[in-house]
């Protein structure tokens, strides 16, 4: 097939409130005039160009926009591309969207002192397996200490290393908070 895909495989990390908007070639490496589809788009990516004709030794541009909006999660699609030789050329793309995570940032050299906790995450009885999951400490409303979910390869498990930083040896109360990047939800 002489004309193909500048770019067969793509790669996009967005978050849910953001847009994309990329543009990639087809490329004519033949003689001949060739007429073209764009078909296999998924309902969260859209092209104005599902058709057209491309010069001989030519390229085009075709542009591609994935909406703000999109839901939260990990996406595929192969985009087929259509022309007389009778065999789709496939431009493969992978999307992650990401939720708005919380803005846990804190100071540690704030704080005099410091104890470690190590742990799994649950959310409604299912241990998490998505390292963007974070969790957060809080004293009387400020923040102190976070951390994301770890794969610890020799456990083959996920687990959680929490420092949580104090002004004070003994007594405080820690409340925990726990965002899930799957859903982009805070508990």
């Amino acid at each position: 097939n002489q004309v193909l895909w500048q770019d067969p495989d793509l790669n996009f990390t967005m978050d849910q409130d953001s847009t994309i908007v990329f543009t990639t070639q087809i490329v004519n490496s033949g003689g001949a005039l060739k007429a073209y589809t764009v078909s296999g788009l998924p309902s969260w990516m859209t092209t104005p160009t599902t058709s057209g004709t491309i010069g001989p030794n030519s390229t085009q541009n075709i542009t591609f926009t994935i909406p703000a909006g999109t839901s939260i999660g990990d996406f595929n699609a192969d985009i087929a591309l259509t022309t007389d030789f009778g065999y789709d050329e496939i431009m493969h793309v992978n999307l992650k969207v990401n939720g708005i995570a919380p803005n846990w940032n804190f100071d540690p050299s704030q704080f005099a002192y410091s104890m470690n906790i190590f742990g799994v995450m649950k959310i409604d009885g299912v241990i998490a397996t998505n390292t963007d999951n974070q969790i957060a400490a809080f004293v009387n409303d400020t923040l102190c200490g976070k951390a994301n979910l770890a794969y610890v390869s020799a456990y083959d498990r996920y687990e959680v290393f929490l420092t949580v930083y104090s002004n004070k040896i003994t007594g405080d109360s820690i409340k925990f908070n726990l965002y899930d990047a799957t859903t982009g939800l805070t508990f």
